[in-house]
């Protein structure tokens, strides 16, 4: 479930307001969820507790955008990252729509990485 608070929280900060928060699996240290806001747009969010977190976010941050700079490979927009004042650090980035993954995608992400 997304934390009640972080949702109040980002309520007040983004440009339309959260219809629905949806868990996203494939990560084991923090909980990811596409936020659908009002307005259409979706997001990508990791969220996590740890006092550790804000750092990891911000270097993630930092190496997402310096990925991003090779145009070697699509790397979703880093939107921020910043701390409620409860502690629920978070990671908000573009949402990039899952696509099929063949063999031939992995060889060419292989090689574009």
């Amino acid at each position: 479930m997304f934390p009640p608070s972080l949702h109040n929280h980002l309520n007040s900060t983004l440009p339309a307001r959260i219809l629905a928060a949806r868990p996203l699996s494939g990560g084991d240290i923090h909980r990811a969820y596409r936020l659908e806001l009002e307005n259409g747009q979706n997001i990508f969010i990791k969220t996590n507790q740890n006092r550790q977190a804000p750092e990891m976010f911000r270097t993630e941050s930092l190496g997402l955008k310096l990925l991003g700079q090779s145009q070697a490979i699509r790397i979703p927009d880093v939107i921020g990252h910043r701390s409620s004042d409860d502690g629920h650090a978070y990671l908000m980035l573009e949402y990039i729509e899952p696509g099929h993954r063949n063999a031939q995608f992995w060889e060419r992400f292989g090689r574009k990485l």
